[in-house]
């Protein structure tokens, strides 16, 4: 049986305006050689209906259904267990992709192991936001030839933003495969996770990494909504991100660490990704209804991340007398 070189996995929650931009992005590839996996994340919209029609009218295309809803994390994990590419590719479902996108990785990655010999893990790409703004800071994407513990140095301890994006980047299957060996041996009670799911991914990922190589180009959109539940500021939502926030804190404190000899900068690495999320969790705070949230939450915040970022809030804050909250 002849196995596709990409497995593309799609989780579905609640995106009917735009799965159809999303699913057309995809099977309209120029590479072929691929596989498309939705997960149906039990959502109250026609989004699967959408999709449905979809598996009519191409056969790479499977649905898989959840018994419930998993949240972000877990829904992928499913994808991932059903993958039977060489290389996987994740698209979040409100997203899309460059028709060109893997014909574009497929060529860089074969054209590396020709040179090296060696499958690279990871092949890192470019995006842009959709519609383009100059509100947000796109993530780097490090795209030279990164070898074991330089693979978290660079993607993670290094950078003032860490680079953990989940979906710019393909992946070996393999190592998922120990990614997900991992996580089920050592994290089997992850929470419903629906914020920074990324950073807790991507850090389990880097353990495994042994080669990581990347394109210029910028080849996924990634569509900035003020819907997304990352821009939203209402109590009940903002108490579920940072309890997920909290929750990965947590979760980071199990890995086992000497497990991991090779990774000398492992723990610097744990704790630096543990502040930035403390510092995410103040800054949550910021549009609590009371005297001076804002600010007090950006001070709270830099105490434990110096984040410029951080930084330009607290000072358009005061410059605009406090009516500016970004």
């Amino acid at each position: 049986m002849k196995y596709p070189f990409f497995s593309i996995i799609i989780p579905v929650y609640n995106v009917e305006p735009y799965i159809t931009r999303c699913l057309d992005s995809v099977i309209n590839q120029t590479f072929k050689d691929i596989e498309i996996i939705i997960i149906d994340d039990c959502g109250s919209d026609r989004s699967i209906e959408i999709a449905k029609e979809y598996v009519d009218r191409d056969k790479r295309i499977k649905i898989i259904h959840n018994p419930y809803n998993f949240g972000l994390f877990h829904a992928r994990i499913e994808g991932e267990k059903q993958a039977c590419g060489e290389y996987i590719l994740h698209v979040d479902s409100d997203d899309f992709i460059k028709l060109e996108t893997c014909e574009t990785l497929h060529k860089k990655i074969q054209e590396d192991f020709q040179e090296s010999g060696q499958w690279c893990d990871i092949c890192c790409f470019g995006m842009e936001f959709y519609p383009k703004t100059l509100k947000r800071i796109k993530p780097l994407f490090p795209t030279q030839t990164l070898y074991n513990q330089e693979i978290m140095n660079t993607f993670l301890l290094h950078p003032s933003t860490p680079s953990w994006a989940i979906w710019n980047k393909a992946y070996k299957t393999t190592l998922v495969q120990q990614t997900l060996n991992f996580i089920s041996t050592h994290l089997p009670c992850l929470s419903h996770l629906t914020m920074a799911e990324d950073a807790l991914k991507f850090f389990i990922i880097t353990l495994f990494a042994t080669k990581s190589i990347g394109v210029e180009e910028e080849l996924y959109y990634y569509y900035s909504s003020d819907s997304s539940i990352t821009r939203k500021t209402d109590t009940k939502i903002r108490d579920k991100k940072t309890g997920d926030l909290q929750a990965i804190i947590d979760v980071l404190n199990l890995i086992p660490l000497s497990d991991f000899p090779h990774l000398s900068n492992l723990n610097r690495t744990k704790l630096k990704t543990q502040n930035i999320l403390k510092s995410v969790i103040e800054l949550e705070l910021r549009y609590n209804n009371i005297p001076f949230a804002y600010p007090k939450a950006c001070l709270k915040s830099l105490q434990h991340y110096k984040k410029w970022q951080t930084y330009i809030r607290f000072l358009v804050y005061f410059l605009s007398f406090g009516k500016i909250k970004l």
